[in-house]
């Protein structure tokens, strides 16, 4: 096998070699044939490779030539302005970028740092509820119920409240805020059998105690002619405030209001009083007893007498078997009606209520236009040393004068000028004003019983409704809220210092600067800058063209 393969290779390179003798051959005999033919293929390919060094040597130069102009182009002094001007311009956007979104990861993780330029200082605590949640000394915790993201992307109104929500960490850090999605953790509600919890609602606790906000406690709504609603107000400040302040408080002062003797609206007398830490319910003291742990208890605006089974039960209420300790506060409507059980009430406590309605003359304590709704100034310091602004007027309307009938039990709290009149009940088409003699009239008073060891009980009469409107307690101008709350507190002896808060009015613009200022910024900006930019341009013109 293997001399059979050798002498196939041998076979193989004797016919290649007879191959390559054969072409040598053929060369040699053509020679002397192309002798004259070698030198001129010879020149034409000389000539070529010079052409060709022509060419590169140009295409050199041009090469040169052009970079020249561009490292001309680079250092010449219109280049060098210009690349300045958009590197400038360039790291100028960048900058403004990167520090846009520092300022917001650093204003996110810490609020305090943004600023509220907002009319109502929509995403800024008040004073009141910043100096409460300083001096925190119990853990709470606040949780939402939703994911934080799908509730602040929910609407804008969310977000408002998210906003607001956030500043309460920056005051203490006994406030912890979380979020749970009962979507993606629905077992949640388990820890709170005896609550109906839902998607957006707010649960604030402390240890043991807890409470649920609702939407309708953080938002104020109102319908639409198209039925739909609309959110006017937001309320998650006074709400959470409130809610802070309860689940933190040792005790609770409870106050019962007393039902069954007309249609009256005191919810906003009710608010009030829960939001600074006071347990109120309800009593219909012609069928139920009173809570004998009950502080208080209050008649607001009847339209009808007691009934002898309601009388008797105030009445054993105040006395508290000989120890006294307890308070009766009666807020007088404008509605007239026969009331001599009432009455006779009030008199055991040394006042009895006015036969008509007072018009102040006075023009600088009438607010607004109409002469009966007025500025009531202080007469008892002992109701005013806990104010923080005791220098702001209480607003009231309709005031029905309370008189004094015995001074050794009875005196004044809230009284009228000097200038105000009397209008009677039964004033006719006929009655002149001109020959009404002005008084001061009490607005509010006060009759005190006391027992040996000088435990008080109080009966407190104020002759106007419009004192505990919900418009009046909220207007920052006026001390009403502020006012009610230390009056309860002190007759109540209830020792937590009172919190008047307000939500957020969304209905007024936003924009915190007045008519004026807007005017005045107008003119700067569609005037003052135009004119400066266009003469800047003019002068930066005329020094390049001169150059």
């Amino acid at each position: 096998m293997s001399n059979e393969k050798e002498n196939k290779d041998f076979d193989e390179m004797s016919k290649g070699v007879s191959e390559n003798d054969i072409t040598e051959n053929n060369v040699d005999t053509d020679n002397s044939a192309n002798e004259e033919a070698v030198p001129e293929e010879t020149a034409a390919t000389e000539n070529a490779d010079v052409q060709d060094g022509e060419e590169k040597v140009a295409d050199e130069k041009s090469k040169k030539k052009k970079n020249g102009k561009l490292k001309a182009l680079f250092k010449s002094r219109k280049m060098r302005k210009g690349g300045l001007s958009v590197a400038f311009t360039a790291i100028f956007i960048v900058a403004v970028v990167v520090i846009n979104m520092i300022v917001g990861l650093i204003t996110d993780k810490v609020p305090a740092l943004s600023f509220d330029l907002s009319a109502q200082q929509t995403y800024n605590l008040s004073q009141d509820t910043i100096d409460f949640v300083s001096a925190l000394n119990k853990d709470v915790t606040i949780t939402v119920l939703a994911s934080q993201s799908s509730y602040e992307g929910a609407n804008e109104y969310y977000l408002m409240a998210s906003t607001l929500l956030k500043q309460y960490k920056n005051y203490s850090d006994k406030i912890e805020i979380e979020y749970v999605d009962l979507t993606a953790n629905p077992t949640y509600v388990n820890n709170y059998p005896d609550d109906t919890l839902k998607q957006g609602d707010y649960i604030v606790k402390s240890g043991d105690k807890h409470r649920v906000l609702s939407t309708s406690d953080l938002f104020e709504q109102e319908m639409q002619s198209d039925y739909s609603y609309q959110v006017t107000g937001l309320k998650v400040e006074p709400a959470v405030t409130t809610a802070i302040l309860n689940v933190t408080a040792e005790n609770q002062v409870k106050v019962q209001f007393i039902d069954g003797f007309g249609d009256y609206d005191a919810s906003a007398f009710k608010n009030l009083l829960e939001q600074n830490n006071y347990d109120v319910s309800t009593v219909k003291t012609l069928t139920e007893d009173i809570d004998k742990d009950a502080e208080a208890i209050v008649l607001y605006a009847p339209q009808a007498d007691l009934d002898d089974t309601s009388v008797k039960k105030i009445k054993n209420f105040l006395n508290n078997n000989g120890a006294y300790g307890k308070d009766f506060i009666y807020v007088s409507g404008s509605t007239q009606f026969d009331s001599p059980k009432l009455d006779a009430l009030l008199e055991e406590w040394g006042m009895k209520m006015g036969d008509g309605v007072v018009a102040e003359m006075d023009s600088s304590k009438i607010y607004g236009s109409s002469p009966y709704i007025s500025l009531l100034d202080y007469d008892n310091t002992d109701y005013t040393s806990g104010l923080k602004d005791s220098t702001l007027n209480i607003v009231g309307g309709n005031i029905v004068p309370v008189e004094i009938t015995n001074k050794n039990t009875a005196t004044n709290l809230l009284v009228t000028s000097a200038s105000a009149k009397l209008i009677p009940f039964d004033a006719d088409n006929d009655f002149n004003i001109e020959k009404v003699d002005a008084k001061q009239y009490t607005a509010a008073a006060v009759g005190t019983k006391s027992s040996g060891d000088d435990v008080e009980s109080n009966v407190i009469v104020f002759g106007s409704e419009l004192i505990f409107n919900q418009n009046a307690i909220k207007m920052s101008t006026f001390n009403n809220g502020a006012y009610i709350v230390n009056m309860m507190n002190k007759v109540t002896e209830n020792t937590d210092e009172g919190i008047t808060i307000s939500g957020k009015d969304l209905t007024k613009p936003n924009l915190g600067i007045t008519s004026d200022q807007i005017q005045a910024w107008s003119i700067v900006c569609m005037g003052v800058f135009p004119v400066v930019i266009i003469i800047a341009a003019i002068v930066i013109y005329v020094r390049r063209r001169n150059r």
